[in-house]
């Protein structure tokens, strides 16, 4: 009889050991957290791309009723500026530019309401429009509009100009 055999170890095994389970699973959260803060950022970036949409809209819709109507850019530019301000509204006197008031402060209030649904926080805003006759050469007004707003306690803006001919 003889010796006892001994069971063989198997050397040549496969699978993975704890420790390499381990670090695959931080490697792992790591990477979703990495992509969680993108996709926030991402989130960001969009609400502001909205807000500067509704800005230059309102600015380029106030710009074009404007140059549509430059038989009567005097009603539009009495004293040199035009505040559209939802909140407190003064149109300027005239029936077509007061009717273009009303028009624009009933769409800044619709884009306010909306940016608001939205969680975009676009609070207070207010339109700006400035009005240099006669630049840069006679019979050529240079028209602005500057919209701003707040954000999150931060004021915001956006800015169009607009060269418009008068031919009389």
């Amino acid at each position: 009889m003889g010796k006892c055999a001994r069971p063989r170890r198997n050397t040549n095994t496969s699978g993975f050991t704890l420790i390499e389970v381990l670090v695959s699973i931080v490697i792992l959260a790591v990477g979703i957290l990495g992509a969680t803060a993108m996709q926030s950022a991402s989130l960001g970036g969009e609400y502001q791309a909205r807000n500067l949409d509704s800005c230059v809209n309102l600015a380029f819709d106030a710009l074009d009723r404007i140059q549509s109507n430059v038989e009567i850019i005097e009603q539009y530019s009495s004293g040199g500026t035009m505040v559209v301000d939802p909140e407190s509204p003064s149109p300027p006197s005239g029936s077509e530019a007061s009717a273009d008031y009303n028009q624009l402060t009933a769409a800044m209030q619709k884009y306010v309401a909306a940016s608001q649904s939205m969680g975009m926080q676009m609070e207070k805003a207010q339109m700006l429009i400035t009005f240099q006759p006669d630049s840069p050469l006679a019979g050529v007004d240079t028209v602005t509009a500057n919209v701003t707003w707040n954000r999150k306690g931060k004021t915001e803006q956006c800015q169009m100009t607009n060269i418009i001919y008068k031919n009389k």
